[in-house]
């Protein structure tokens, strides 16, 4: 072969790699605006029912069956767009929880979508393994669903440690924790009381009026002496006995 046929050759052979190259990248390209259009329409869908949602916590009524039937597809086809989205995944945890709140806490379409719920909360727990919120709902999701034994204190534990300065998550902390305090075996009231403790460090008013409310104050006066400060438990017993003198 000549030099110039080489030269030819090369030219002829950096030409092809460069045209596959240009090729890989625009197919790249292609691939990753595919993507971000379906996570963007994902964020469209699922925008709905997040407002809903959020003017149901309002106290705004509850739409038709077949209404909450049109938000839950928006919801599932929001999350058959992105996966990996651990927000759209406790949307439609959140939104399984408000479809079972229609219902007798006993009845058979409760329950069912409390598991609905805690499918998905488990969704994002996994893709967000530190998220404190959707630890608390698949603790309430299972504790009404009587799985206390079975996952419901350890995701109550888990909500405890992971969020200790999120008031929201650990109100929910400390009130399911209180709410069963009462109908636990004494293994089990160790570890609530434990959950417990360990919010008093961080959330003490919040534990101390919750403390109050369940009419727990003498079983519990032991925790409660762990605080220096007792003024806060004075003002919640007597806010308690002028409500019951109201009544």
């Amino acid at each position: 072969m000549s030099a110039i046929q080489a030269q030819d050759h090369s030219k002829t052979t950096l030409g092809f790699a460069g045209c596959v190259t240009h090729v890989l990248l625009l197919v790249l390209i292609i691939f990753l605006a595919a993507w971000a259009f379906r996570w963007g329409w994902a964020e469209v869908l699922v925008a709905q029912p997040r407002s809903i949602m959020n003017s149901w916590s309002e106290g705004k009524p509850i739409p038709s069956e077949e209404e909450m039937d049109r938000l839950g597809r928006l919801l599932a086809k929001a999350q058959s767009l992105n996966k990996q989205n651990a927000d759209i995944a406790f949307d439609r945890g959140r939104f399984a929880e408000w479809q079972a709140m229609q219902y007798p806490l006993w009845t058979e379409l409760a329950h069912k979508h409390r598991e609905e719920a805690i499918q998905h909360f488990r969704e994002a727990i996994d893709i967000r393994p530190s998220w404190g919120m959707a630890w608390v709902h698949l603790a309430n999701s299972l504790i009404l669903n009587q799985q206390l034994y079975s996952g419901g204190i350890d995701a109550l534990e888990k909500a405890s440690v992971l969020a200790p300065l999120e008031g929201a998550v650990q109100q929910r902390v400390i009130w399911l924790g209180l709410s069963q305090w009462r109908h636990v075996d004494i293994e089990q009231r160790y570890l609530l009381r434990g959950i417990i403790e360990n919010a008093l460090w961080y959330q003490r008013r919040l534990v101390k009026k919750a403390i109050v409310d369940f009419k727990l104050e003498e079983e519990l006066a032991d925790m409660l002496a762990l605080d220096r400060n007792r003024e806060t438990l004075k003002q919640n017993l007597d806010k308690r006995k002028r409500l019951n003198k109201t009544w």
